[in-house]
């Protein structure tokens, strides 16, 4: 079997779940969490985006997980006002990156600033094939948002055969 047909096989990597707490450090680099550097490091490339598609929250993409979103984005799926706003803004405040040999990946400054991420608290978890990124302030309102919804979303998911 060719190496084509055994990547195409290849079961995708589980994500860690849970919530985790960070901190960017002085030059702009996450340690990340052992669970997510073992994550991370079972995609093929070493190569990760680093972005936010909302000026909101930031995202760590393994680079293969960021080039299946640049093909949605640009197949027309996607409405094209919309695509071209989050290429647009992923371009604005991304940048390829490496993690280091001690877990850490660089945020560079113009993420940084934009999220108003420099010396605060951050908060990690896995969403599908990435790595979601929130400042507490942006947990603190999700955290409330979610406090608020969530018998209502669990009763309406269970509709649906949650169990």
């Amino acid at each position: 079997m060719d190496d084509v047909n055994q990547s195409a096989a290849a079961p995708k990597p589980e994500a860690p779940r849970g919530m985790y707490n960070g901190k960017l450090d002085e030059k702009g680099r996450l340690k990340l969490p052992a669970q997510f550097q073992s994550f991370l490091e079972l995609f093929a490339d070493a190569k990760f985006y680093v972005t936010s598609i909302d000026r909101n929250t930031a995202q760590i993409y393994p680079m293969s997980a960021w080039r299946e979103n640049e093909a949605r984005l640009t197949s027309g799926v996607i409405p094209p006002k919309v695509a071209k706003k989050i290429l647009f803004t992923s371009s604005d405040l991304g940048q390829d990156q490496t993690m280091d040999t001690q877990g850490r990946i660089t945020f560079n400054s113009e993420l940084r600033a934009a999220l108003n991420m420099d010396g605060q608290a951050l908060r990690l978890y896995s969403e599908l094939d990435h790595i979601e990124v929130l400042t507490d302030l942006v947990y603190q309102k999700r955290k409330q948002e979610s406090l608020e919804d969530a018998v209502t979303a669990r009763e309406e998911a269970e509709g649906f055969g949650l169990k």
